[in-house]
C-alpha cells in the first residue's frame, strides 16, 4: 500500500511540475513572441493550446464533461 503512495505522489509531483513548466513557456511566448529555445526550436505553444481548446470546445457536451471530470480530479487533492 505504501507504493501506491508513492507512486500517487510522484504523479501529483510531476503533474504540478509540467503545469508549472506549461505557465512558464505561455508566458515566455507572450512576453518575447515566439523564442527561439535550444533543444526546442521555435516553440508555440499558445497555438497547440488554441487547438486543444477549440477541439473540446467542437465535441460539445462531452467536451464540457471532459473538463468538469478533469477539474475534479484536479481540485480533488484539496
Amino acid at each position: 500500500m505504501n507504493y501506491l503512495k508513492l507512486i500517487h505522489s510522484w504523479a501529483v509531483h510531476l503533474t504540478e511540475a509540467l503545469l508549472s513548466l506549461i505557465v512558464l513557456f505561455v508566458l515566455i511566448e507572450l512576453l518575447l513572441g515566439q523564442p527561439k529555445i535550444p533543444f526546442i526550436g521555435n516553440l508555440n505553444l499558445v497555438e497547440v493550446l488554441t487547438k486543444i481548446f477549440s477541439n473540446i470546445a467542437s465535441a460539445g457536451a462531452a467536451g464540457i464533461v471532459f473538463v468538469w471530470i478533469l477539474y475534479s480530479i484536479y481540485s480533488k487533492k484539496n
